[in-house]
């Protein structure tokens, strides 16, 4: 993460610094046109400022990989040992 901390600046009043797309791009291992995308479709939450100034808070991105995150299916083998359907 220390190639993109230039990505990071002061949020406004809530003492968390916002980082811009590049650095949300990085965290999730995903291109920038994929977080525009998301954006555009309203599955990243964003903060959006005049044209073209999108940015974002780092514990909004967590909080959302956090509510996405696939758990791991607790039958398999019970009646699967194969854990093939």
């Amino acid at each position: 993460m220390q190639k993109i901390i230039n990505s990071v600046v002061p949020g406004p009043g809530t003492g968390e610094s916002l980082v811009d797309a590049k650095w949300v791009a990085v965290r999730m291992s995903m291109t920038l046109s994929t977080v525009y995308d998301w954006v555009e479709s309203g599955e990243l939450p964003c903060i959006r400022r005049g044209k073209g100034w999108l940015r974002f808070r780092p514990s909004a991105i967590e909080e959302w990989i956090n509510n996405h995150e696939v758990k791991p299916r607790l039958d398999v083998g019970r009646n699967n040992p194969g854990g093939l359907s």
